[in-house]
């Protein structure tokens, strides 16, 4: 994960991992099928801790977009203070490899339970839509802010709109 922070997908290097962790290339290959595998289960680690530190401090806001905007917003506010690990992160999780798709979906799992838990809604089949439709609007908005299209604060932005269109009552 350091090593992506500080330069990015390109600068993970397995040669250079297994230097810094003092085993062996073979070693590294043995437990991480390549890069992309490696990163995406930094990537399902941090996501689990992220939830902890999210977690810990209750989602403040009556209504169920205030919630979600606020605990999704914090979210932002830590994949924003590493854009270039967030940015490796993205581009390993994309990788085709099953592997890689499966720790992917767990931290996907992860992402959705936070969102789920600050909507609080008792239809577990409208939860589990808007959640989808969040999480979308969410990952849109960040490869915007990764490619530079975008701040993040209009991502926030993005992720606050979307969730009071979704959620707000209509008069």
């Amino acid at each position: 994960m350091a090593l992506a922070a500080e330069g990015g997908y390109d600068a993970v290097v397995m040669r250079d991992l297994a230097d810094q962790a003092n085993v062996a290339v073979g070693t590294l290959y043995n437990y991480f099928t390549s890069k992309d595998h490696l990163l995406t289960a930094a990537y399902l680690e941090w996501t689990t801790e992220l939830e902890e530190r999210i977690m810990s401090r209750p989602p403040r806001g009556e209504a169920p977009a205030d919630r979600v905007t606020d605990v999704l917003g914090r979210v932002c506010e830590a994949l924003g203070r590493q854009p270039r690990l967030v940015s490796a992160i993205l581009t390993a999780a994309n990788a085709k490899a099953p592997e890689v798709a499966e720790l992917d979906r767990e931290a996907g799992v992860t992402m959705t339970a936070m969102i789920e838990s600050a909507l609080a809604l008792s239809e577990p089949q409208l939860s589990a839509q808007v959640t989808a439709v969040i999480e979308h609007v969410m990952h849109s908005a960040l490869l915007s802010w990764i490619n530079g299209r975008m701040q993040m604060p209009e991502v926030i932005a993005v992720i606050e709109t979307t969730a009071h269109l979704l959620l707000d009552e209509r008069r």
